[in-house]
């Protein structure tokens, strides 16, 4: 069983600090690649702390996938190196790594991060062919951060709990939103999210108050321990939320807000409050801080309230593109006929309309 480990910004800040000074030392910076690789742990959230810190964007590599896809993100993104916290690596591609335990206690006191530049590389699950490197720039991540703080007002007081895994976009909210505005982060393991009296438990023990997660996982928890949701702030996202699980977590006590948008559009693109009154049908509300929607037909033209069109996405949220999927990238990072000259919009491929109330309605996707 593994042992409760507690940890102050004092010691996370120094302990990114003496990995972005290994990476220094590794001639790592601007624009460059870093993998990272490791269990849920204080390391891994250091280690994107310390890439970010030298200017480069990291790429999360689950130890728990396939050999043969970590080879191919390896072959696709050709970083500069892998941060491990173990001897042994699940991949055979040969590449540099460093590993956290053999680090010296050399610390890095600047940073190199420029607004423009990537900030991680999350690659598609692959399920309509090879995965897909998405470059997400900081840009981005940081109109996202302030949006979410906006909305959540995140403090000193509050407690989040972290269950997703880095490979997953959605960790940068669980991550970065509380720890730069002073809240207090618990990271989840993996089998604790995966069982739902373990993951009450940590509810309950460490006095959460917010957590996102699936539909799939709010309703095991629903089911197996509804008490635990009372007062919790629930954020939904990556599934289509149901009247009856809506019903079911507002009854429960929770406040619940769904959020809606894809890994190219940095995170979420859309959130809505679920209140009693409103779920009827739970709608994926409105935009966040400078994001565009727009429903457009076929010819790219603006459908009205009640019609269903394909929606796109445009503001500081759409991503960089594909990494060196040039033909796919201008495909789906469409000019953006409604915005300044050279903004572009991504296509969502999700079909969508409009409410009465300036609120989105998903529908279906395109295929």
């Amino acid at each position: 069983e593994r042992k409760e480990e507690a940890i102050s910004y004092q010691q996370l800040e120094r302990a990114a600090a003496r990995i972005a000074q290994a990476l220094v030392k590794k001639a790592v910076g601007y624009e460059h690649f870093v993998g990272i690789c490791m269990d849920r742990s204080v390391e891994m959230i250091a280690s994107m702390l310390a890439v970010l810190k030298v200017g480069a964007a990291y790429i999360p590599l689950d130890p728990t996938y396939p050999v043969e896809r970590l080879d191919y993100m390896l072959e696709d993104a050709k970083p500069k190196v892998v941060i491990v916290n173990s001897e042994s690596v699940p991949f055979t591609k040969y590449v540099d790594t460093l590993n956290v335990h053999t680090i010296p206690n050399e610390f890095y006191n600047q940073s190199a991060s420029n607004i423009g530049q990537s900030a991680y590389m999350i690659y598609t699950s692959g399920s309509t062919g090879k995965p897909k490197g998405v470059v997400v720039e900081m840009t981005s991540l940081v109109n996202f951060i302030y949006a979410m703080q906006e909305r959540f007002q995140l403090n000193d007081e509050r407690k989040l709990l972290a269950v997703t895994t880095i490979c997953f976009d959605i960790s940068a909210l669980e991550l970065y939103v509380p720890l730069l505005h002073g809240a207090t982060v618990v990271l989840a393991m993996k089998e604790q999210v995966q069982d739902p009296l373990q993951l009450a438990e940590i509810i309950t023990k460490h006095q959460i108050t917010i957590m996102r997660a699936t539909p799939t996982l709010w309703q095991m928890l629903v089911a197996y321990s509804p008490q635990t949701l009372n007062g919790l702030h629930v954020l939904v996202g990556g599934e289509a939320l149901s009247i009856q699980l809506a019903t079911s977590l507002i009854e429960a006590g929770a406040i619940v807000h769904n959020m809606y948008g894809p890994t190219e559009t940095t995170i979420w693109s859309t959130m809505m409050p679920i209140e009693k009154s409103l779920i009827q049908m739970p709608s994926l509300g409105k935009p966040i801080t400078d994001t565009q929607l727009y429903v457009l037909d076929t010819m790219l033209q603006p459908v009205p309230a009640g019609i269903v069109g394909e929606l796109y996405i445009a503001g500081e949220g759409v991503a960089r593109g594909y990494h060196q999927r040039p033909i796919l990238t201008a495909e789906r990072f469409a000019a953006n006929p409604y915005g300044a000259a050279g903004s572009r919009m991504y296509r969502t491929g999700d079909l969508v309309k409009w409410n009465e109330d300036g609120t989105l309605q998903y529908i279906s996707r395109v295929d």
